[in-house]
């Protein structure tokens, strides 16, 4: 006899182990909870854990779309300082989510923008985390092309070598994208 298990971290502090249950019912629970106490999140550390643990959730489902509306805020909110683990770890979370979305273009525009804060080298692992993240994602969107120019920025001034899993990474992210967009052309020259 088999049981689904599955963990939920809400803040730094608290898990929750249940059994077979409807997950949507417990995203629907967490997502009330952060909408109505915003400031449950205040580092990246926090954010990039909540979106990586959204990476087999679809932006068709509304009570995700709500959630990332929220996450959109406390991301353009949050004054704590971005690491490259935490991009690689917040895109990485987006991996199952649609840029057809508005919150899911909310989050990448935050992200765009936050990126260009961010004073560390991006590791080969973040670099492929990112682009991998946005596997479902069109460079049709301006939000899209914002994160592609801002991962570009990243790339030039990055002086770490990418290994084979970060380059198969980075091209499998850009498998909806196409090379008539000027920032898909940046992040491969």
């Amino acid at each position: 006899y088999m049981h689904e298990y599955f963990h939920i971290h809400i803040n730094n502090y608290t898990y929750v182990h249940l059994g077979t249950m409807d997950i949507l019912s417990v995203i629907t629970a967490v997502a009330t909870k952060c909408i109505k106490d915003i400031q449950i999140m205040r580092s990246w550390k926090q954010i990039s854990m909540l979106l990586f643990g959204l990476q087999n959730m679809s932006s068709r489902e509304q009570v995700i779309r709500n959630l990332l509306s929220v996450v959109a805020i406390v991301i353009s909110d949050c004054s704590d300082e971005l690491g490259c683990q935490d991009i690689g770890m917040a895109f990485y979370g987006l991996k199952g989510m649609s840029s057809d979305s508005a919150e899911v273009r909310a989050v990448l525009l935050a992200l765009a923008v936050k990126m260009h804060t961010c004073k560390e080298d991006l590791s080969g692992q973040a670099i492929g985390n990112a682009f991998y993240g946005l596997k479902g994602m069109s460079s049709d969107s301006a939000e899209v092309r914002a994160v592609l120019s801002a991962l570009a920025i990243k790339i030039n001034t990055c002086k770490k070598d990418l290994d084979g899993q970060a380059i198969g990474n980075a091209f499998y992210g850009l498998q909806g994208m196409s090379s008539d967009s000027v920032e898909v052309r940046a992040v491969l020259s």
